[in-house]
C-alpha cells in the first residue's frame, strides 16, 4: 500500500522523522503519524531497528485490521543507521522494491564524503570503481542541477545540531539518462560525528528530473513544422554511443525519436564526430561551440534526415559528459 522513507540522521537519542511518502517528498513529520494516519503504532518497533540496523519484516494489528509491515534500515558510511525504508500494506500483499536510497556523511575535520557501496551504485554500473572517500568535487561531478547549493555548503562548514537541509537535484547516470535526487540532511555536532549526515533518494519514477537553467533558455522557441530541436546529449563512459537524455522544449514532428523497438536515433556512423567534440568543448572555453554533420531518425523515406548540431559544454563539472545541443535540418 505505502512506501515510507524515515530519515534517522540525529543523535540516536532525538526523533525520527517521515521525509517522503510513496516517493513523494515530505516535510520532516513525526513518525507518531503512522499512528493516526495508518491506524498502526510503530514507534518501538522502529526504535529498534534503528538501534539494531536490523530488518523486521511482521504482522502488527492496528485500528482498522492487520497490516503487514516491513521495515528495511539504510545503513551509513560509519554503520550507524540513517534511515528507514518502511512498507505497510496488506497481510497477503507482495511488498514491492524500494527506490534506491542511501546515507552519505561529511566529515568537517576531513572535509571528504564518505560513501557506501550503495551510494555510489545509485549513479552508476561499475561497481569496480567504487571509492568510499570522495572530496565534494568527485561527489557532485554528476550533478545537473542543483538550485539550493549554497544552503548545503552553509550547513557543511558551519554545522549546528539543530540544521536541517532539504532539495531535490538532477544528477546525470552513466547510462546516460537524467534522474531526481531528493537529499536531505542534518547538521551533527556530537561525539558521533561533526559535520553533516545525509540521504539521497531516488525519486525519478515519481518526479522526473527536471531541467530549467539560463544556458537552456530559447533554444527551442522556433515555431513551424521545420523548427530546432534542442537537447542534452549525455556521453556515457563505458559506451561509445551519444545518449539523448533530456529533450528541452517539444520535440518537433520531423524527428522519429519513439520509434518502437529501435534506439538509434543519431545514426552509428556519425557518432565519433559527436564523440569528438567532448575533447574540443574543454573546461577552460565555457562559450565555445562545435557544430557537428550527422544524421537523425526522421520521418523520411530512408528514415535519416542530415542535421547540424550544435553542441556547448552544459555548465559545471558534468559537462565533460554532458552537453546542450542543437538540432537543425541540413539544406
Amino acid at each position: 500500500m505505502t512506501w515510507f522513507l524515515i530519515e534517522a540522521l540525529a543523535p540516536i537519542t532525538e526523533p525520527m522523522t517521515i521525509i517522503a511518502k510513496d516517493g513523494q517528498p515530505r516535510e520532516w513529520s513525526s513518525i507518531k503519524r503512522l499512528d493516526r494516519d495508518e491506524g498502526v503504532d510503530l514507534i518501538d518497533t522502529l526504535d529498534w531497528v534503528r538501534r539494531s540496523g536490523s530488518h523486521i519484516q511482521q504482522v502488527a494489528r492496528g485500528r482498522t485490521g492487520q497490516r503487514r509491515v516491513e521495515a528495511v534500515p539504510i545503513i551509513g558510511p560509519d554503520d550507524d543507521v540513517y534511515g528507514i525504508h518502511l512498507w505497510i500494506g496488506e497481510p497477503h500483499q507482495a511488498t514491492p522494491l524500494t527506490r534506491p536510497a542511501a546515507g552519505i556523511s561529511w566529515s568537517l575535520g576531513e572535509l571528504q564524503i564518505n560513501q557506501r557501496l550503495e551510494s555510489w551504485m545509485m549513479s552508476t554500473d561499475d561497481a569496480d570503481g567504487f571509492k568510499r572517500v570522495r572530496s565534494p568535487g568527485e561527489f557532485f561531478r554528476k550533478v545537473v542541477r542543483f538550485d539550493h547549493v549554497s544552503e548545503l555548503i552553509q550547513l557543511a562548514t558551519n554545522p549546528k545540531p539543530d540544521a536541517m537541509f532539504a532539495t531535490t537535484i538532477t544528477v546525470l547516470h552513466d547510462r546516460g539518462h537524467l534522474m531526481n535526487w531528493q537529499i536531505v540532511g542534518r547538521g551533527r555536532a556530537d561525539e558521533r560525528h561533526t559535520g553533516m549526515r545525509g540521504l539521497t533518494h531516488d525519486i525519478t519514477d515519481v518526479a522526473p528530473a527536471a531541467i530549467g537553467p539560463l544556458e537552456t533558455l530559447g533554444l527551442a522557441t522556433e515555431p513551424g513544422e521545420d523548427a530546432p530541436a534542442a537537447a542534452l546529449l549525455a556521453f556515457p563512459p563505458t559506451s561509445p554511443t551519444p545518449v539523448i537524455a533530456n529533450w528541452i522544449g517539444k520535440v518537433p514532428a520531423w524527428i522519429d525519436w519513439q520509434r518502437e523497438g529501435d534506439t538509434e536515433l543519431i545514426h552509428h556512423d556519425d557518432w565519433a564526430g559527436l564523440c569528438r567534440t567532448t575533447v574540443m568543448l574543454e573546461a577552460g572555453l565555457p562559450d565555445g561551440e562545435a557544430v557537428t554533420s550527422a544524421r537523425i531518425r526522421a520521418h523520411t523515406a530512408s528514415g535519416w534526415q542530415p542535421v547540424t548540431i550544435t553542441s556547448r559544454r552544459y555548465p559545471g563539472e558534468v559537462g565533460s559528459r554532458l552537453h546542450i545541443i542543437r538540432i537543425t535540418k541540413a539544406d
